[in-house]
């Protein structure tokens, strides 16, 4: 489980160190970078729930069996495109065969697990997810700096061999006797709703509010919205089920998962070029930079469930997300003048305080749900990481990509309005365009490229800030409880 696991998380961030050598490769613009990376977060999201539904009915090995075969397929695909909207395409299937897996793998752990080991358990299951979460900057970076960049994709194929036999091997099935029907124009309603927001969100910064595009996908994500919550309310067998959602017990731990995500996916997002961009390190150092980051991760996320038991659920919550809010309101302060290793030390800062808040509102969750809708339960769970970090994937893009252009626009008078044009992309276009430039030009674009993106980037790193502060509020203002209360 572990294994399917680290994968599927590996492709949470496993492009974000590629993002400069996507627009090297593939001329991809601001918006096409961030519809690279969200696609696979955005159908993850959004069919989680069908795949949990999915592995409830047909068996959750089964489930997990056609998720890793498709995930693979398409990674295979993913590796071999030459322009960057089929790799959008590519990369929303692999979102598909994550979402089968996912809840699988939870739901599966669940059924064979008594709760007294749960807990653990769990620790163990949400250790491996950070692991892959921040293996994925590490692997890509090597990778990248001695294959072509297709190699991260097709780093997953021999790896999803080896989870098929496993799983044909060790995995016993485990199915809902009396499986609902799938929830289909749920899961359809739910796709055209955050697709529909996350385009406004990615394309609001090149189109303008007042853009017609903008403004229509505006109005058909409110619709779809609307749509989705009625349907749910009266569809026989519903996706969601909403009084469940409404539940403190349920609500506040599936936000505080998802602010969290938010927090990691922004961070990542931003650093990785930040550390490219900005400080001009290779591939292979920015991955290393996440990687003590990955290590406390895991050792915290381990150690969450006895540190919940021991002063209660609220206070490791609250306690843990005010380190990363901290955190990043340090990272806002001194990012400019760290280097790589001062910035792989205060990130493990990160690394520990999303152990507790990735660990603990999973075990509460799922302890909302009967053995027999664990596939429910864990599809709620993933949704909130997915969702959160998708989310935070494009705000933080469009933040950046919004004040950057701000800033080369405001500041560059001094230069030919054609090449500001031009420039304003993304600072992966300035670096590009820099090399065809006469030096003193050349130096003057980089200094007022660099210039504005550190700007942004300071910006976003106080957005995370106040993300996970609004976490920690969330976590002291309700009642949460540590102690399961498992509904029938």
């Amino acid at each position: 489980m572990c294994l399917c696991l680290t994968i599927i998380t590996v492709d949470d961030t496993v492009l974000n160190v590629a993002i400069p050598t996507l627009v090297r490769h593939l001329q991809a613009d601001a918006s096409q970078l961030q519809w690279a990376v969200d696609a696979y977060l955005l159908v993850y999201a959004s069919l989680l729930f069908a795949g949990g539904a999915l592995s409830d009915r047909y068996g959750r090995r089964r489930v997990l069996l056609w998720g890793l075969t498709l995930f693979g397929l398409a990674s295979l695909v993913a590796a071999h495109v030459d322009n960057p909207d089929h790799l959008t395409v590519a990369r929303g299937f692999m979102g598909l065969g994550s979402a089968l897996i996912m809840p699988a793998t939870l739901a599966i752990l669940v059924s064979v697990f008594s709760a007294d080991e749960q807990g653990r358990a769990i620790g163990i299951w949400n250790g491996a997810a950070g692991f892959g979460i921040f293996l994925g900057p590490v692997l890509a970076g090597w990778l990248l700096l001695h294959f072509w960049w297709g190699s991260i994709f097709l780093i997953n194929v021999p790896v999803v061999l080896a989870s098929l036999v496993g799983t044909l091997w060790l995995v016993p099935e485990s199915t809902l006797e009396r499986a609902p029907p799938l929830d289909l124009p749920g899961a359809l309603l739910s796709v055209l709703f955050l697709g529909t927001l996350l385009g406004v969100i990615i394309e609001l910064p090149s189109h303008g509010l007042t853009s017609p595009v903008i403004l229509a996908s505006g109005v058909a994500a409110v619709f779809s919205l609307l749509g989705f919550l009625a349907w749910e309310r009266r569809a026989p067998a519903p996706m969601l089920d909403l009084e469940a959602l409404l539940r403190p017990t349920v609500a506040v731990p599936a936000c505080v998962l998802g602010l969290l995500y938010f927090v990691y996916a922004g961070l990542s997002f931003g650093y990785t070029q930040h550390l490219q961009f900005g400080l001009g390190l290779s591939t292979l150092v920015t991955g290393l930079v996440f990687l003590p980051t990955q290590i406390a991760w895991s050792l915290s996320a381990v150690l969450a469930d006895p540190l919940s038991k021991r002063v209660g659920a609220r206070p490791a919550l609250v306690g843990s997300s005010l380190l990363v809010s901290v955190t990043c309101a340090g990272l806002a302060l001194t990012a400019n003048s760290l280097g790589a290793l001062g910035t792989a030390i205060i990130l493990c800062l990160v690394g520990l305080g999303l152990g507790a808040p990735t660990t603990v509102p999973t075990q509460m969750i799922m302890d909302e749900f009967s053995a027999e809708h664990s596939g429910a339960g864990s599809a709620l769970n993933d949704a909130s990481h997915q969702v959160g970090a998708a989310f935070g994937i494009g705000v933080v893009g469009s933040v950046l990509s919004s004040l950057y252009q701000a800033g080369m626009v405001h500041h560059g008078d001094f230069l030919q309005p054609a090449l500001i044009e031009s420039a304003s992309d993304n600072m992966g276009q300035a670096l590009l365009i820099s090399q065809h430039l006469p030096v003193e030009s050349r130096d003057a674009l980089l200094a007022l490229a660099r210039g504005s993106f550190d700007a942004a980037f300071l910006t976003v790193l106080w957005v995370c800030a106040a993300a996970a502060l609004l976490g920690a509020v969330l976590s002291l203002k309700v009642g949460l409880r540590s102690e399961p209360s498992r509904s029938a």
